[in-house]
């Protein structure tokens, strides 16, 4: 006897014969018609593979037919198809009859450049469903849909009149977010460039020099320059940016500042509120006019941005909350500037501050353990030292010395404290008194004083 295979042969028509044992034998027959029921064995199997690769322009319209997929079940069950994951924004359908998917919304290249879409074959039959999978990576051709964006778009520079032919006075930061030749910029100057005094590189966006600027003899000593930049799209996209430039005079004097005997320095305690005046500097500068205005900034030193400085009085103010026991000196370098702050010609002096900060009582002491616990036997001496506690203060000086006491636990006043040792004070008698609680506070010598 075989195994049916309703793939193989649906039905069969089976003729059967009866005869007895009589002499002459009778005989009769009859026709069986056997049907052949399907079970569902075979998972839909995608072909000619269960991986598909296409690509698709970005700006295709609603509707568009992308790939159709195709899978074959092997027990000939109508087969159901499904994207079931890769689609979180239901970008895409696909017709669960056909197998075809289509495009249902718009797509962004710059924001997805491709998905890869998980797709169920299931076949129908509704008693023991079998399913399949395939993936589907759909990669977006880029079309030229952003124009080119420069960050910023306005630039302001001041030359000096004694700059050489070729001085770089900016370099525009220029962007397209599409991709390949969409994305490949060239820049020109379309306006403001009076005498041809200045060139751009068309592909890097430099601007420079192309004649030498004289403060005393060029018609302007401004110009306002607009620079149009230009993607490689079909049709292609553009921006602008635009460029003031004001020429300036020659700076000839440095700053200097004016430094006491001693030096630039100041004490304050760590308390100081922020806000209060540390000290001022001062500096003098011979030029006339913009050249001669100072602008005072902190260099260095102030990496945790603890003070700040009135840049036209030079008055040094506190900005954060200091803490000795973090920095207790703090080294600050101040630069005195004259002219304008963009202008490429200005000229500066350094100068020293030293802030020293004096401590104030504001740690707490710190045990070294939170609890202790020490076993002594009742015959113990009298003065036996049982443990020593330890605690630190993060203050300095008399802020950070530190006394011990016993305030509880201490039954009969069995046991005392000098210094960082408790040692036994009466005779122990464990019948009496078997356990001990103690409490030990630690007292810095600051004013006020601090316990823990």
């Amino acid at each position: 006897m075989n195994t049916l295979d309703y793939e193989t042969l649906q039905s069969y028509t089976l003729i059967l014969h009866a005869a007895d044992q009589g002499a002459p034998a009778m005989t009769s027959s009859l026709t069986l018609m056997v049907t052949v029921r399907n079970v569902n064995e075979f998972a839909p199997v995608f072909i000619p593979t269960n991986t598909y690769t296409t690509t698709i322009n970005e700006n295709e319209a609603y509707g568009h037919a992308i790939i159709n997929v195709l899978a074959n079940d092997g027990d000939g069950n109508t087969v159901i198809y499904a994207i079931i994951s890769g689609d979180p924004a239901g970008l895409f359908v696909i017709d669960s009859d056909t197998g075809e998917v289509t495009l249902m919304g718009k797509l962004d290249r710059e924001t997805t450049s491709s998905y890869l879409l998980i797709i169920k074959a299931e076949d129908g039959n509704g008693v023991s469903t079998l399913t399949g999978t395939a993936t589907l990576h759909i990669t977006i051709n880029d079309e030229n849909d952003n124009s080119p964006k420069c960050n910023p778009d306005t630039y302001i520079r001041y030359p000096a009149e004694d700059d050489s032919i070729g001085t770089a006075l900016a370099t525009l930061l220029c962007t397209d977010f599409d991709a390949g030749a969409n994305a490949e910029l060239t820049f020109s100057i379309i306006l403001g460039n009076t005498g041809s005094d200045f060139n751009i590189n068309p592909t890097t966006g430099i601007i420079s020099l192309a004649n030498t600027l004289e403060y005393d003899s060029i018609s302007t000593q401004e110009y306002h320059l607009l620079v149009n930049v230009i993607d490689g799209g079909v049709p292609p996209l553009t921006g602008t940016a635009s460029i003031a430039v004001y020429v300036s005079s020659v700076n000839e004097f440095n700053p200097i500042f004016t430094v006491p005997i001693g030096g630039y320095v100041a004490s304050i305690a760590e308390d100081i509120a922020v806000g209060d005046s540390v000290v001022s500097v001062t500096a003098t500068d011979q030029d006339l006019g913009d050249a001669g205005n100072i602008k005072y900034s902190i260099l260095a030193g102030n990496s945790d941005g603890k003070f700040r400085v009135d840049s036209s009085s030079g008055q040094i103010h506190i900005s954060a909350k200091l803490d000795r026991e973090n920095t207790d000196t703090y080294t600050l370098t101040l630069r005195a500037t004259d002219s304008l702050p963009a202008n490429s010609d200005e000229r500066y002096t350094e100068t020293t501050v030293i802030v020293t900060v004096t401590d104030v009582n504001d740690n707490i002491p710190v045990f070294s353990s939170a609890s202790y616990t020490v076993s002594v036997l009742e015959g113990a001496t009298v003065g036996t030292v049982i443990k020593q506690v330890a605690a630190s203060d993060d203050d300095i000086g008399l802020n950070a010395q530190v006394s011990f006491s016993i305030i509880s636990g201490n039954t009969n006043g069995d046991f005392s404290i000098v210094g960082d040792d408790i040692f036994i004070a009466n005779q122990l008698d464990h019948v009496t008194t078997g356990q001990y609680n103690l409490q030990v506070t630690a007292t810095d010598a600051g004013t006020p004083s601090l316990s823990a």
